[in-house]
């Protein structure tokens, strides 16, 4: 299939785009010393490339130079590591690299499960400097990573698409290579990649492709004890490891946190990994608060709203402990739920619903290790924290609250505060009363009852922030006394009452009654001397 204008001008804007970050100079040596090597670009950055993505992960493949000569040579044009010596894959940074992760250099490789059991260790991986470029392409996942450009001749740039792949990328589909139970039973958690690039790129999985994900997705909580007679690391649970499927998992509900939850549901993903979730289903909500309908509904809405101009007009962005936190923040209402009967009426409530709820969905965190991925892996225990006070602005009364509690739990680093205050505005527009529709614009949320104490804590929160010297940013006010010099100005030793001091000046300081460093210690002197 040939290639668009539009995507003849990206692979050029690329490849110019590359030479200039350093990414491509060191090939022109290569070919030099090397005539008959032939030099591919492959998976992701290709498929990248052609949608005009940016990306920080290069890979090539070399073909035609026995693996000891490569090695020697890259080591005359920048810092080599070789990774997988059996295999011939070479980690590198040329001279004058201006990216930040290493360049990958492979051998075209060849490779087939030993026991067919499912996970990337079992596979026997050959490398071998003669092999064809589509030896290599065919072990890969999807069709739209398995397509490569020779860069040989950086002036005649040619795509190898030897399975469709540019096809599937201009129809928007995530198709397996070849069989997909093969590719499938190779590793499973190919499933959960297909569903992250879905969510990623805004793609349709292709049916066949889906279809063998809902057949074996089961699967990846296969347990270890199946591989008695395979060497592995025994620490490990699961055949699949639970940071590899938490990846996945987190990158797909960040990407595209309503996609990934109607995928994960219709595909079975909540079933298999997170089965409490469910529950939400027909779990019954007061209709006039919640006309959106049941838990699920309304976790459901949550999710949508995340990428709602409502949200990014008020916050911008987001990050995947906000995700996971509005995923589960009501993930204890089944168990709570209770008809309270008052003055002979019937009300649906909720006990601790959020208390409980936080300390499940840490267990679920914990039990799915979802603060292992880097860079978007999630603190436990902020998970539970922010579910655990998802109500604090709706019944903790904001407007008498004093304002180092504001302070403290909303504006300092001690706690996700930031996060609380976007938790509670995405629980308070996914919450529909009786009469409303769901919000899609500022005019809409006017008397918005979830939305009452979320308001009056920004209120607040900007009244502190006045009270700083520094106006050009959104700042708390410096402390005018520290605990040394109130032990030196009381002459008292270390301990507790030096913090309950603090605390006292510091309310006083956002009440106004304390202005500068003078009046702090003319008031510590007065009031606990």
């Amino acid at each position: 299939m040939k290639l668009t204008k539009l995507q003849e001008n990206n692979i050029n804007n690329f490849i110019k785009q590359a030479q200039k970050a350093g990414i491509l100079n060191w090939t022109k040596k290569i070919l030099k010393e090397f005539p008959k090597a032939k030099i591919y670009l492959v998976g992701g950055a290709v498929r990248d490339a052609l949608l005009n993505i940016k990306t920080k992960d290069f890979d090539f493949v070399i073909t035609n130079i026995p693996a000891k000569k490569l090695e020697n040579f890259l080591k005359n044009l920048g810092w080599v590591d070789l990774v997988g010596r059996n295999f011939g894959v070479f980690k590198f940074i040329p001279k004058n690299y201006k990216n930040i992760k290493p360049l990958d250099i492979a051998l075209p490789r060849t490779e087939h499960s030993i026991h067919n059991l499912g996970i990337y260790k079992d596979f026997k991986i050959q490398s071998n400097y003669k092999l064809k470029i589509t030896e290599d392409l065919k072990r890969r996942d999807f069709t739209i990573n398995a397509m490569a450009i020779e860069i040989t001749d950086l002036k005649n740039i040619k795509i190898i698409d030897e399975f469709d792949g540019l096809k599937d990328l201009n129809n928007k589909i995530i198709r397996a290579v070849g069989k997909p139970e093969e590719r499938f039973k190779e590793d499973y958690s190919r499933m959960l990649r297909a569903i992250r690039f879905a969510c990623q790129l805004d793609f349709e999985i292709e049916n066949n492709t889906k279809k063998y994900i809902k057949k074996i997705i089961k699967n990846i909580n296969n347990p270890i004890k199946l591989l008695r007679s395979h060497k592995v690391n025994k620490n490990n649970i699961f055949l699949i490891p639970r940071e590899i499927i938490a990846k996945e998992f987190i990158k797909a509900l960040t990407k595209n946190p309503l996609r990934a939850f109607d995928l994960f549901d219709e595909l079975k993903i909540f079933d298999i990994l997170m089965p409490e979730i469910k529950k939400l289903k027909n779990c019954e909500q007061p209709v006039n608060y919640h006309s959106e309908g049941d838990v699920w509904q309304h976790t459901r809405l949550c999710m949508k709203m995340l990428n709602s101009n409502l949200f990014k007009e008020k916050f911008k962005t987001y990050n995947s402990e906000l995700v996971i936190a509005a995923l589960l923040h009501d993930i204890e209402k089944p168990s709570c739920s209770i008809w309270v009967e008052k003055k002979n009426i019937k009300k649906l409530q909720f006990y601790n619903h959020d208390i409980d709820g936080g300390k499940t969905a840490e267990n679920i965190c914990q039990r799915l290790k979802l603060s292992a991925p880097e860079e978007i892996g999630v603190n436990c225990k902020n998970i539970n924290w922010l579910i655990a006070r998802h109500m604090l602005l709706i019944e903790g009364k904001i407007d008498k609250m004093r304002r180092t509690k504001v302070e403290k739990y909303l504006m300092s680093d001690r706690y996700p505060g930031e996060n609380l205050l976007k938790l509670t505005y995405i629980d308070g527009i996914s919450t529909i009363p009786k009469g409303r529709k769901i919000p899609e614009k500022k005019s809409d949320l006017k008397h918005w009852i979830s939305l009452k104490g979320f308001n009056i804590a920004l209120k607040r929160i900007k009244e502190i922030q006045k009270l700083s010297k520094n106006k050009n940013e959104n700042t708390i006010p410096a402390s005018l006394i520290n605990g040394h010099e109130i032990i030196k100005t009381l002459k008292i030793k270390p301990g507790k009452k030096i913090g309950k001091i603090l605390e006292k000046i510091r309310e006083e300081q956002l009440n106004k009654k304390i202005k500068n460093k003078t009046e702090a210690i003319k008031y510590i002197k007065n009031k606990f001397k």
